[in-house]
């Protein structure tokens, strides 16, 4: 069987949307908890806008880490060029 896909989108604010809800700290915390345990092979796709801060970023992937769950790629917006 092919491993789940999750999307997660942080937003400039710094605001997380977990397959496209969106989540509180706590709330995302139990979410990725509760997929540890049941789906440990998930992929998570994180994108992110130009202007999303990179700690915002890299706070996403530390929690997915500390989860145990390793398996994620990035996909970040380009950056418009010129007026």
């Amino acid at each position: 069987t092919k491993a789940a896909s999750i999307g997660v989108a942080i937003t400039k604010e710094g605001q997380v949307l977990f397959n496209g809800k969106l989540l509180s700290p706590d709330s995302l915390n139990q979410e990725l908890r509760s997929i540890a345990t049941n789906a440990p092979e998930t992929n998570f796709l994180i994108s992110a806008d130009a202007e999303t801060k990179h700690g915002d970023v890299v706070r996403m992937i530390d929690l997915l880490k500390r989860n145990n769950l390793n398996r994620f790629a990035l996909q970040v917006e380009k950056i418009k060029e010129g007026p």
